[in-house]
């Protein structure tokens, strides 16, 4: 009888915890991330998803464990494009076991 219970629980923990999340709704409005600058004499607008334009970001640690975080605005899909803005952040000190 307890090897039924036991199944029973651990096949509803084991079934409740694996639903997928709905993605959230598309928002459709002003853009979060965006470029106003001059570059070489030149004008640069550039806004997160028009002219398929994207914001990525992400981490890394290096060789002497710290943490480096970074954020590339590019065009989606178009790894030959010009115009890549890259901002890169190094955390203030080593963390061996710590995320950052």
């Amino acid at each position: 009888m307890r090897k039924i219970i036991w199944l029973l629980i651990s096949g509803f923990v084991l079934g409740s915890g694996c639903r997928e999340k709905p993605l959230p709704e598309e928002v459709i409005g002003n853009p979060d991330f965006f470029i106003s600058a001059t570059i070489e004499n030149n004008p640069v607008d550039i806004q997160a998803g028009i002219d398929n334009y994207y914001m990525s970001t992400g981490f890394s640690k290096d060789q002497l464990d710290m943490y480096s975080f970074r954020a590339t605005f590019t065009r989606l899909n178009c790894p030959q494009c010009p115009g890549e803005l890259e901002v890169v952040i190094r955390d203030t000190k080593v963390r061996t076991q710590e995320k950052p």
